[in-house]
């Protein structure tokens, strides 16, 4: 059966259809700069972003963040506006929140009700672990007087992320105070993440009067006897401060199967002193008073510490000859550094 219809509903029916196309019209839009993005713990990175107006009655928008995980914040310059317009978002991640990957789902809303949502992943790391630091007091490079005891100047240990160290500190090598020469010291840490450092440190015993060691043009004078001239060496001792040690002495010179070594005390002011010991050489030039027999010698005398180092000492020499028969000599040495 056909239905006739009026004037009044046609009219009405086209009004109807009119309303329902202009409130169907909404504003479309988009949002970019949303990237996936990596953050350390305890760090913030700043995200820009533009909402464009893709067609449509124009309206504000909001930005927002929804269920963000928990030490996760995130911030907007200026999340409300017209299309198209652009925002800063601020990401901050907490130094406790755990490493891993995280959906971020950005939401943009319209006056009427119409949201888009775009999502990033926010990927959270572990900091790069600094390594731990050690610091000594003192220079790293040291010269300590022998038979001085030796103190170490100390030391601390620091880490960014554990604190304070010092108490971890391993300290490794001795120094023997009374023997001149290089000792090393090593000072070694680790932080918890098992990362180490080592840190050395270098100290030369030395005897005070090692700047007088060197050649010596040497004369001898035996008491009516002859007169001898020859290149000797004085060197300090290793064991004792400030005592010095004459090789070649008297008219024992050459090539000695045993060298001569003859202890020298320094004394107060400028002298020095011979103190009674026993030494032996062989010299086949001399073998009147050089050969494998002892000599016992005993004397004193000066020395001079400023250019040209100096040394001036008269002595006794015991000396027992091979038959067993002793012989005493009187004798002066003179010694004068070589420039």
């Amino acid at each position: 059966m056909k239905k006739n219809i009026s004037l009044a509903g046609i009219l009405c029916l086209l009004f109807f259809f009119s309303c329902v196309k202009e409130n169907d019209v909404s504003m479309d839009f988009k949002i970019t700069g949303v990237n996936n993005k990596t953050i350390t713990r305890g760090n913030g990175i700043e995200m820009p972003l533009k909402v464009f107006y893709l067609g449509g009655e124009k309206q504000d928008v909001t930005v927002s963040v929804e269920n963000l995980p928990s030490g996760i914040s995130i911030t907007f310059d200026n999340s409300t506006g017209e299309p198209d317009f652009s925002l800063l978002a601020s990401v901050a991640v907490d130094i406790n929140t755990p490493a891993g990957t995280y959906v971020i789902p950005f939401k943009v809303k319209s006056e009427a009700d119409k949201f888009i949502t775009k999502d990033f992943n926010l990927t959270v790391a572990d900091p790069a672990n600094h390594f731990p630091q050690i610091v000594i007091a003192g220079s790293t490079s040291m010269v300590w007087t022998l038979n001085d005891p030796f103190i170490d100047p100390g030391y601390y240990a620091t880490d960014v992320e554990d604190g304070d160290l010092s108490s971890l500190v391993q300290v490794t090598g001795s120094v023997d105070y009374n023997l001149t020469g290089f000792y090393t010291i090593i000072y070694k840490v680790k932080d918890s993440d098992g990362d180490s450092t080592i840190v050395q440190r270098t100290i030369q015993i030395v005897n005070n009067n090692a700047y007088m060691q060197g050649l010596y043009n040497c004369t001898t004078v035996i008491q009516g006897g002859p007169t001898f001239t020859w290149l000797g060496y004085v060197e300090t001792s290793s064991t004792i401060n400030k005592r010095f040690v004459f090789n070649k002495i008297s008219d024992c010179l050459g090539t000695l199967a045993i060298p001569m070594r003859l202890q020298v005390i320094p004394g107060s002011g400028n002298s020095v002193t011979i103190p009674s010991q026993i030494v032996f050489g062989t010299n086949p030039a001399q073998p009147a008073h050089c050969d494998e027999a002892y000599h016992n010698i005993a004397g004193g005398g000066t020395v001079t510490y400023t250019m040209p180092y100096t040394f001036i000492v008269t002595y006794t020499d015991l000396y027992e000859d091979l038959n067993g028969l002793q012989h005493t000599y009187t004798k002066t040495d003179t010694y004068i550094k070589v420039p």
